[in-house]
């Protein structure tokens, strides 16, 4: 059982205006079913759920305040296991905000952005005034561990608090902020003799920066961010060697905003562009750099060892019917040369939108970029990094014709993507691609409220020495009753299959689904689906499930209380 409650911003102002004690509000009860029959070759499986949730808000004083509770279990997905329950508020009044409970608040994109905090928190913005301030408790990496860490009781329950500052001047196109945000796992003197057999040490971080923005000749924007963060992964480690990448001078300033050892790291990371955009044109440059292990606390993951030169630009001719944006740049790690390989490369990307008429046009996209995955708490050699490099075309035309009682439309789709292995030991059976080729006509007639749709695809892949092919087509009936308030949709669908240019049987699949809106306070939703894999050399499979869900309005009133 748990609750979750939101609320993005509770306007005390509206105090003014109104009856004070007047209650408004909204609450809907929603009651749903879910069950699948699985069996693959002589494997059975069978599972069903159901949950059931109750949302809504209340209005008192002015004050609006969303709920949730939802209840749900399962033979399979049970929730209930793992309660949680999480309650925020942010009531504002003109130009102060406070934030209370579990909320989230941004300095920048690099030091305290999005990570939610138990505590409270507070902005104030009279005039070109720019002030913030949190403090809170995060939650440690080792909340979700468990025994990941050989045995369930090495692992000690710090307690991460935080806290932060801003101050800034200025409006949203033009400011400049200035920010400090520190994070430290607590703990008990007791516990410090568990340091050592343990891979989870108590640890300490702060981040100093700046983030400022200002737009020139009224179309000309440059922005840059800058952030300085120093983490100490064990605050108990000793002293007596410091590393050679924090001088002496940084080392003493840091001391008083940080314990420093010889586990202390400081890197940067930051970017800064300018861009000018036209009514026809834009055309910008960018730079990005993060250092390497570069972390901060307040932020849930960044991509480090990163070093970017990127140009940006789009024209937009015709009336808008021609769009072409695009990027390119260049890309390289191993900033601080520590390790064995360094890769460079050019990254672009291009996105065309060509409107030939008002019911034709096309869509041309090619990008180029990468994917760069660490291991996570376990300690692996640089070589064994995955990097992969992923290009993908695609080429989208469509058509459509008709007038008002019965319209027409027809969409091509070829699409291509390449993965390859980029890493130091390349491994060539990590390589793969894939592509498709998509057809679909869909043809909906409003004066009887028929609607149809007939599909054709190719698929095929090849990754890991194994490639496959699925060619088929598909079928989508639908059917309006607007009288009754009902609506009904049945897709079919069915592929040939290979498996390493050998044919491998069929698959057929078929999806219905209703809704009903029985009145103005109760709506029915059902879905049917059935799945069977045929093959005759891979695994094969059927697959029934079905789900049913009542949502049912309890309150809806306004102003004094009464049904609207």
């Amino acid at each position: 059982l748990f609750t979750v409650s939101s609320v993005i911003g509770q306007d005390l102002s509206n105090l003014k205006s109104g009856n004070t004690f007047d209650v408004n509000g909204t609450a809907s009860l929603s009651i749903s079913y879910n069950g699948v029959n699985s069996s693959s070759d002589s494997l059975v499986n069978n599972a069903d759920s159901y949950s059931i949730g109750l949302r809504g808000s209340l209005s008192f004083l002015g004050i609006v305040m969303p709920m949730q509770l939802n209840y749900r279990k399962g033979q399979f997905n049970a929730s209930t296991a793992n309660p949680f329950f999480r309650l925020g508020l942010s009531p504002t009044y003109k130009w102060a905000k406070v934030h209370l409970g579990y909320r989230t608040m941004q300095f920048s994109k690099y030091s305290l952005s999005d990570i939610t905090f138990f505590g409270v928190g507070v902005e104030i913005n009279p005039g070109n005034l720019r002030m913030a301030a949190m403090y809170g408790e995060l939650k440690t990496p080792n909340f979700n561990l468990d025994t990941l860490a050989f045995h369930a009781d090495l692992i000690s329950n710090y307690k991460r608090k935080a806290h932060g500052y801003k101050l800034g001047f200025g409006k949203q196109r033009n400011y400049f902020d200035l920010f400090y945000f520190k994070a430290k796992d607590k703990y008990d003197v007791a516990d410090a003799e568990e340091f050592y057999i343990t891979l989870l040490p108590p640890p300490e971080n702060v981040v100093i920066g700046f983030d400022t923005r200002f737009v020139l000749f009224k179309k000309l924007t440059a922005a840059l961010n800058i952030n300085m963060s120093a983490v100490t992964n064990n605050q108990n480690a000793s002293d007596e060697s410091i590393v050679e990448d924090l001088d002496e001078g940084l080392r003493k300033a840091l001391n008083s905003l940080i314990t420093v050892n010889s586990t202390t790291r400081a890197n940067t990371a930051g970017e800064a562009s300018l861009h000018w955009h036209d009514k026809f044109f834009n055309l910008g440059i960018m730079y990005k750099r993060i250092d390497p292990n570069y972390a901060s606390f307040g932020i849930h993951y960044v991509l480090d060892d990163l070093e970017n030169y990127t140009i940006n630009g789009g024209v937009r001719l015709l009336k808008n019917r021609v769009s072409i944006n695009g990027n390119v740049g260049v890309q390289r790690n191993n900033l601080k040369n520590i390790r064995n390989n360094t890769t460079e490369r050019i990254i672009y990307n291009i996105n065309s939108n060509i409107i030939l008429k008002s019911n034709a046009g096309i869509n041309l996209t090619y990008s180029n970029f990468a994917v760069d995955q660490r291991a996570g708490f376990v300690m692996l050699n640089d070589t064994f990094r995955l990097v992969q490099n992923t290009s993908v075309i695609s080429v989208t035309p469509f058509y459509s014709w008709g007038g008002e009682k019965t319209k027409h439309s027809i969409q091509v789709n070829l699409n291509r993507s390449l993965v390859q292995d980029i890493s130091p030991l390349n491994d060539l059976q990590s390589n793969g691609k894939t592509s498709a080729q998509v057809i679909n006509y869909r043809r909906e007639m409003k004066s009887s409220d028929w609607s149809l749709g007939l599909g054709l695809q190719r698929n095929d892949s090849n990754f890991r020495g194994i490639s496959s092919e699925r060619t088929g087509g598909n079928v989508v009936v639908g059917k309006r009753f607007n009288d009754q308030g009902i609506q009904l949709s049945l897709q079919t669908g069915y592929s040939i299959l290979s498996l390493n240019n050998e044919k491998d049987g069929y698959a057929l699949n078929s999806v219905l689904t209703a809704s009903w809106k029985i009145n103005k306070r109760a709506s029915l939703n059902a879905l049917m689906g059935y799945l069977n894999k045929a093959s005759t050399i891979s695994r094969q499979y059927d697959e029934l499930m079905f789900s049913i869900n009542l949502a049912y309005n309890l309150i809806d009133t306004k102003g004094n209380g009464k049904e609207k």
